[in-house]
């Protein structure tokens, strides 16, 4: 009975022991849910969970990873026992430290009226530093590695908090999404924003604007990591309100500028931004862009910092910092990265440098590598030594079309022109050029007022591969007059080589390509001794441009004994084509010319039906010519014919195309037709300003082209013709099996 007694007692204790524990291990417990206080913390945390995480889909744009989520942040009901019993201990992220600190934050960013700030004005003195993070997308484990390097540097203490009093962070927007880790890279954010007020700026991105976030994986994230949240029925995604308030706070652009500086003399401004720039923010005064990612001008294997071109003048660089699996397997990104600008006197003298880290290489302190560049021109400054204010800077103009109708054609040759210009500053440091290209839509009125800002603002009275024939028409007066001088205009049109009052020709003009009426020509006669064609019709741009072109197809064809044609003249506006359909099928011409631009040129072909060019020809000159429209034609199987102004961009063999091809390889840029143009039209100017004597002049460029004769450039024969204004280009067709020949 003794014996009972005290095995009753015994046994009761033990109960009473193992219930003491599971009390005190579920206190223990509540409280395992992780701080994110310092980056050791944050480090041990971040140790603690797998970097690389394959998702349920295969959709680089919304990777889901909900089986993820499931696995690694909810306890089984086993484990919910060995928890409760200390026997199991797992790191949790804590939801409701998050809601706390997005709740202080938020709240302190509204009572310092930063609520629906579209653009924030930081004003800075000479020598501060901004660090900038481009887009993170929840690289948790990236980001953590980029703040044990600032905290190695001196920048940010163990607690996260700015040592260096004239160092501020830009997070450059969409720091959230396409990787599992979303909240935790947006606690570390409102923990750095805490600790550095007016000093640590979390930028609006794509997914910080209007609740795009939503419709992407980190509304299961939030499901849960959070869920313990969300035991209120009426909340359906816990904190999703606090997330949507916190980012209604954020600007969407930061204007930078330095107030050391006498404003009266230097007016720079530094503009940094995720995606798009307002263009009403982009003026005269406007010299860098940092963008977060761009990903449709970056098409090579990004280092983190890339410089894509300018934009009316100023310079723009992409920034990106999320080396994820989904960044890895579809855009080939490996890098740990950040970027440091340096604010100098003016943006000229100012130093952009990238910090970075190749993930592939497993350390357990990896070693970054610094790289400085001048932010304007885009070269690497060596020793952190810039001679920038020794140097020659010509800036040279240009107005195109790069949106609208005939956008693909001035793209293109915006793209040729700057990498040949970027690789020219790379390679003659002293002599340094720098574009400041607008867009005109193809509108008169808008290429004319380009012309006059690049004139009044820019210093900027050459302009080199201006597109568009009906623009030039319009400020052409302005180049006889001698106000500007214009390279290589986009455009073969007869009145931009004779005037018509008395067939004179025009002084500061220089055409490379041959003129249109060459083109035509050319392309007539190949057609009809080539495939045997007699029957044809022409849809033409019935102005200034089409009009030209159709009568010189009228010439040719007459010489060659054919006197019947069809025109179909339309208006640049027009897209309804019921009547020229129905006059076209009477006719049933053998070929179709076709001068006017890609869009009414699309509508016509789709109106008529792709099956109509069943056996039939579809021609047009270099100016119609571009990859989209290539493709557009080859999903129809409609042959066509095309006529070049330059050699075969993929096959030729001569010096200054190999070199153009490598380059654009470099770049990771498209090789064609319209890029080459551009690309040597930036090398001629190139050439130029590294022969003639400084100072560099309009007058001084075109007698430097005007006295070539027999000039071998790269491989290219170059003489001015005084009558044409041209250097003697010769025309080349594009034959059915896409080859080019000269004809």
């Amino acid at each position: 009975m003794k014996f009972f007694l005290k095995l009753t007692i015994l046994i009761s204790a033990i109960i009473s022991l193992i219930i003491i524990t599971i009390i005190a291990c579920s206190i223990i417990s509540k409280n395992n849910n992780f701080k994110f206080t310092t980056i050791q913390n944050i480090q041990n945390y971040a140790n603690s969970y797998p970097e690389n995480i394959v998702s349920d889909n295969q959709d680089w744009e919304d990777p889901m990873f909900v089986s993820f989520y499931k696995k690694a942040f909810r306890l089984s009901f086993f484990e919910k026992i060995l928890e409760a019993t200390c026997l199991f201990k797992k790191q949790k992220f804590d939801p409701v430290a998050l809601k706390k600190l997005l709740e202080k934050v938020t709240n302190s960013r509204i009572n310092k009226k930063n609520k629906n700030i579209s653009d924030l004005k930081l004003e800075l003195k000479t020598g501060d530093k901004i660090i900038i993070f481009g887009d993170l997308q929840a690289a948790l484990h990236s980001m953590t590695r980029n703040l044990v390097e600032l905290k190695n540097l001196g920048y940010i203490d163990d607690n996260l908090k700015i040592i260096n009093q004239n160092l501020y962070i830009i997070i450059i927007g969409d720091a959230i999404n396409k990787n599992p880790y979303s909240l935790e890279t947006l606690n570390i954010i409102l923990l750095l924003m805490e600790k550095n007020p007016e000093k640590v700026i979390y930028n609006k991105g794509k997914h910080e604007t209007n609740g795009y976030w939503e419709s992407y994986q980190m509304l299961d994230e939030l499901n849960i990591k959070a869920e313990i949240l969300s035991q209120n029925v009426s909340i359906k995604t816990p904190l999703k309100d606090e997330i949507n308030n916190l980012f209604d706070t954020l600007a969407d652009t930061i204007i930078v500028a330095n107030k050391d500086t006498d404003i009266t003399k230097n007016k720079d401004t530094i503009i940094i931004t995720h995606s798009k720039c307002k263009p009403e923010l982009i003026d005269q005064n406007t010299k860098l862009i940092i963008f977060g990612e761009k990903k449709f001008d970056v098409l090579k294997e990004s280092s983190g910092l890339e410089f894509i071109g300018y934009d009316q003048g100023a310079a723009t660089w992409s920034t990106l910092s999320c080396p994820t699996i989904t960044y890895q397997k579809f855009f080939n990104f490996y890098k740990d990265a950040f970027a440091e600008l340096t604010i100098g006197e003016t943006v000229k003298t100012s130093k952009l440098a990238l910090y970075n880290h190749d993930v592939r290489e497993k350390t357990k302190n990896p070693e970054y590598k610094k790289t400085t560049y001048n932010p304007i021109f885009g070269y690497i400054i060596e020793n952190n030594q810039d001679n920038i204010l020794s140097r020659n800077i010509f800036n040279i103009g240009s107005t195109m079309a790069l949106t609208g109708i005939t956008g693909p054609l001035g793209h293109e040759n915006k793209i040729g022109l700057e990498t040949a210009i970027y690789f020219n500053n790379l390679n003659h440091k002293n002599n340094l050029l720098k574009p400041v290209i607008f867009n005109d839509d193809n509108t008169p009125k808008i290429a004319l007022s380009n012309v006059k800002k690049m004139i009044k603002y820019y210093n900027a009275s050459t302009l080199v591969i201006p597109t568009g024939n009906i623009t030039l028409l319009l400020y052409l007066d302005m180049v006889k007059s001698g106000k500007i001088s214009v390279l290589f205009p986009c455009d073969g049109g007869e009145q931009f080589r004779k005037q018509e009052t008395n067939s004179l020709p025009i002084k500061n003009i220089i055409n490379f390509r041959p003129s249109s009426a060459q083109e035509v020509k050319s392309l007539i006669n190949y057609i009809v001794k080539e495939h045997g064609v007699k029957n044809f019709a022409f849809f033409y741009q019935d102005d200034s441009y089409g009009k030209p072109i159709v009568e010189q197809a009228h010439e040719e064809l007459k010489k060659l004994g054919i006197t019947e044609w069809l025109d179909l003249p339309h208006l640049r506006s027009e897209s309804d084509f019921e009547y020229t359909i129905k006059e076209i099928r009477k006719k049933m011409p053998e070929a179709i010319g076709c001068f006017s631009s890609q869009f009414p040129t699309q509508e016509f072909i789709n109106q008529l039906g792709g099956e109509f060019f069943s056996g039939r020809l579809l021609f047009g000159p270099s100016f119609l010519y571009s990859q989209a429209l290539e493709k557009f034609l080859k999903t129809r199987g409609i042959n066509s014919i095309f006529s070049s102004v330059v050699p075969d961009p993929f096959d030729s063999q001569i010096e200054i195309i190999k070199e153009f091809r490598y380059n654009m390889n470099i770049q990771g840029h498209n090789i064609n037709c319209n890029t080459l143009e551009g690309y040597i039209a930036g090398a001629l100017i190139s050439d130029a300003i590294n022969k003639i004597q400084k100072p560099f002049t309009k007058e001084k460029i075109i007698n430097y082209f005007e006295n070539m004769k027999n000039y071998n450039f790269k491989g290219l024969n170059l003489t001015f013709n005084p009558e044409a204004r041209d250097l003697s280009q010769p025309v080349f067709i594009r034959k059915l099996n896409n080859k080019l020949i000269k004809y």
